[in-house]
């Protein structure tokens, strides 16, 4: 889904929120990527812990998020 599409969807989905633009749709979802991506490779390194094994060493593009609206 587009960044204009998922904006015409947040507005018709919360008619009583402000008209987003589809760039700040863009940052947010960016934003949140970011986050969970944190939040895996924290819990990667966490259960690596309690297994008393070496955490593995987790580059950037080990991760691969996708987000879908349904």
């Amino acid at each position: 889904m587009s960044y204009s599409l998922a904006k015409i969807f947040l507005r018709d989905a919360f008619p009583a929120g402000a008209d987003l633009p589809a760039s700040r749709v863009k940052i947010k979802l960016r934003a949140i990527g970011e986050r969970l991506k944190q939040e895996v490779q924290d819990s990667i390194r966490r259960t690596a812990v309690a297994c008393h094994q070496t955490p593995p060493a987790v580059g950037p593009s080990d991760i691969a998020l996708q987000i879908d609206v349904g």
